[in-house]
């Protein structure tokens, strides 16, 4: 991609492009599975701002819940009542947590 770049003259200033693909600039780390630590804080701010919630919700569960809105005609997704966990109580979720520590972070939609 950098060879690209630079095809069109474009200069990059910033990310893994140092030798090896090392980090160059101030904002790094740039390798998103580098990046646990900073996302970590930014999702549980949208948590507490109540703009998004963990989700617990299984594939099957998931793919029963698109079936049902496919049979209604209606957007398939985890929205609404169609989310099992987005008006979970904190205590809920703590008591989820414990149990099992693996979940997705979805927004919550309005």
């Amino acid at each position: 991609m950098l060879k690209i770049f630079g095809q069109y003259d474009l200069k990059i200033s910033e990310g893994p492009i140092g030798q090896n693909g090392s980090d160059i600039g101030n904002y790094g780390p740039y390798t998103q599975s580098q990046r646990k630590d900073l996302y970590e804080v930014f999702v549980k701010h949208l948590i507490q701002q109540g703009l998004a919630y963990p989700c617990w919700m299984s594939e099957s569960e998931i793919e029963s819940t698109r079936e049902q809105q496919m049979k209604l005609k209606i957007t398939p997704g985890i929205y609404g009542n169609y989310s099992l966990w987005r008006n979970k109580t904190p205590e809920e979720i703590a008591s989820k947590i414990q149990e099992n520590p693996n979940f997705v972070i979805r927004f919550r939609s309005h």
